[in-house]
């Protein structure tokens, strides 16, 4: 491990195609929790996935441990360009939302496309939680 790096559990990518992280209190208890984006590049079609470590700690650890990784439903690039992801709260419920964002890069001009998970926390898959929708 570098200096100053800490080594996300499990990443078993053996290529990346994009990542990002995002920092959010998902439980509401004043810690923060570190949402990590992982673009997977297998031989066929990407994937994108996430995880999330659990109350970040001053030095950066996950002191809560971490979840499973969770696929992001309906990941199609074959190859994608760039990837990020975001948390806010858009409807004002209390319950933060993921934003995902990927850049297609198919033959031709690239694409942007945007995703939004709903009640975002870290006990159960974004699917599960409130699903993802085309628009925010």
């Amino acid at each position: 491990m570098a200096s100053g790096f800490i080594t996300i559990p499990d990443w078993f990518s053996f290529e990346n195609q994009g990542a990002g992280v995002a920092l959010a209190d998902l439980t509401g208890a004043g810690a923060r929790d570190l949402i990590v984006l992982m673009v997977d590049n297998p031989p066929d079609q990407n994937r994108g996935l996430y995880r999330v470590g659990k109350k970040l700690a001053a030095d950066g650890t996950a002191t809560g441990g971490w979840t499973p990784w969770m696929e992001i439903p309906d990941w199609f690039p074959l190859r994608t360009k760039a990837s990020t992801l975001r948390v806010a709260d858009l409807d004002g419920d209390g319950r933060p939302e993921l934003i995902v964002f990927m850049i297609d890069n198919p033959p031709g001009q690239n694409q942007g496309y945007y995703r939004v998970g709903r009640k975002l926390d870290t006990t159960v898959p974004l699917q599960a939680a409130g699903g993802l929708d085309a628009d925010p």
